[in-house]
């Protein structure tokens, strides 16, 4: 028998009333694991989220690229400096794979709060395909201040060779993300698809090494 425990946890209290509401239906099991819901096909949460009003659109079959990367042109990154690089490769992959998930809250707080109620009520189905959401500004981010320390160390090595030029390159078709969470879905929609095209010439780039 698996032991567990309810966890019973307060959320950020409401501005106009300064009060706390309660949260009770996250499962702590034995394995320290946290649980918010039973299981559910991914189908079927698709339905129920679509009759919420939220659309979930799963990445398009997604372009091959080899998982061992040519050093050619960095071979003065030290062997730390290497793996800055290949973790922003497996960042634009995870990026490139993730779904689309749109809604039409009107506040930032709305989005956190109906996010709460989804990892309750979906359970990890929904945690996981939402982790990856591409609209998530963190899941921007990753791509985004990736390329930025690559770039840095670059400049630090002092490295010219074409494929250091070519990440440079790539920052100048970096989007503006300071007023990322204030503006429009669509206006959203076009930043991930300019942050797809960056990432898939990294891994272009990449990858034409590898041939």
């Amino acid at each position: 028998m698996v032991s567990c425990i309810t966890l019973t946890y307060y959320v950020r209290g409401n501005p106009k009333t300064g009060l706390c509401h309660l949260k009770t239906k996250g499962i702590l099991t034995h394995m320290g694991e946290m649980e918010y819901g039973p299981p559910l096909p991914k189908e079927l949460m698709f339905k129920r989220l679509a009759d919420e009003g939220i659309t979930v659109e799963e990445a398009a079959d997604q372009k091959y690229y080899p998982k061992e990367l040519n050093r050619a042109g960095f071979e003065d990154l030290s062997y730390s400096d290497w793996d800055d690089v290949e973790e922003l490769s497996g960042s634009c992959r995870n990026f490139l794979a993730g779904p689309i998930i749109s809604d039409s809250f009107e506040t930032h707080g709305e989005r956190r709060d109906w996010r709460l109620e989804a990892h309750e009520k979906y359970g990890k189905v929904f945690s996981d395909l939402n982790y990856q959401n591409k609209l998530r500004l963190n899941v921007l981010g990753n791509v985004y201040s990736g390329l930025l320390s690559v770039i840095k160390t670059l400049d630090r090595k002092n490295i010219k060779t074409p494929q250091a030029e070519t990440v440079r390159e790539l920052s100048k078709q970096l989007p503006d993300l300071s007023k990322y969470r204030d503006i429009p879905t669509e206006q959203k929609r076009e930043i991930v698809k300019n942050m797809e095209k960056v990432a898939h010439q990294f891994l272009d780039m990449l990858s034409r090494q590898s041939k």
